[in-house]
């Protein structure tokens, strides 16, 4: 049983090209489909949309779903490759944490703050051209901490990192 049936969620997600989703999930509090990057369809909560940061413009990444059990983004591999051509390992972890930091911030919602703590990441293969997609899903979510398998595939499937982060929680105060 997943995370999202132990607690009741449903998520509802559609994305571009290869990564269409059908409805699956949906949690409350969640609004219709918004537009979070060029031609990306995602379920995301109001204050959520748009929500970005200085690297991941800089990487080029293109959100395609947010909840707060399963995260997926792009990034080119043009743009983010080391010294030889090849994709860096370093946009690898940067995808990786960025794919989990989101998934998180969208369980705590707009109060709340959350922080990578951990990051472990395998290089399986390497790149040279096309998208790079990563995957994150909840192994657990709990009051303070969260834990993600993050996938980040090419685009003709093979698997280019295997990772796994760990995100604080610090989630809003309820009022007494």
């Amino acid at each position: 049983m997943s995370i999202d049936e132990q607690q009741g969620r449903r998520v509802v997600a559609r994305g571009s090209g290869q990564l269409r989703h059908s409805l699956e999930l949906y949690r409350p509090g969640l609004t219709k489909p918004a537009l979070v990057c060029q031609g990306c369809l995602v379920n995301v909560p109001d204050w959520f949309a748009g929500l970005t940061s200085p690297l991941d413009d800089k990487m080029g990444t293109e959100w395609i779903e947010v909840t707060p059990t399963r995260a997926v983004a792009r990034c080119p591999v043009e743009g983010n490759t080391q010294p030889f051509g090849l994709w860096h390992g370093g946009a690898s972890c940067v995808l990786a944490e960025g794919l989990a930091s989101m998934a998180a911030a969208a369980d705590v919602g707009p109060e709340g703050t959350v922080t990578g703590v951990d990051l472990n990441a395998t290089h399986l293969r390497s790149a040279r051209s096309g998208w790079i997609t990563g995957t994150a899903t909840a192994i657990r979510i709990g009051n303070t901490l969260a834990t993600y398998d993050v996938d980040l595939i090419d685009d003709h499937g093979n698997q280019i990192c295997a990772a796994r982060v760990t995100v604080y929680l610090r989630r809003a105060r309820q009022a007494e």
